[in-house]
């Protein structure tokens, strides 16, 4: 599984936001969304959410499925990260 930060637009309404939503969750790739923290206070933009794509699937086309939806600001990869002994 591969997460993939977005957020909405400022001015979504509420509305727009969960049928933009349940759009992600059709996506065939994506195994689940939704919001990152959803007991925090949401804003105007409706706070960061995670769209979790399947093994198998390339993250980078999801990302470009989510940025050309009109109600999503930004989607995008997580940077890489390793550990440190």
């Amino acid at each position: 599984m591969t997460p993939i930060f977005f957020s909405f637009r400022a001015g979504v309404s509420e509305d727009a936001r969960s049928t933009a939503l349940e759009r992600v969750r059709a996506i065939p790739a994506v195994e689940r969304a939704g919001r990152l923290f959803p007991e925090g206070s949401s804003g105007e933009s409706g706070g960061t959410l995670v769209a979790a794509v399947a093994d198998g699937f390339d993250p980078a086309s999801v990302v470009a499925e989510l940025t050309g939806m009109p109600e999503i600001q930004e989607a995008s990869l997580p940077a890489p990260r390793v550990l440190i002994d």
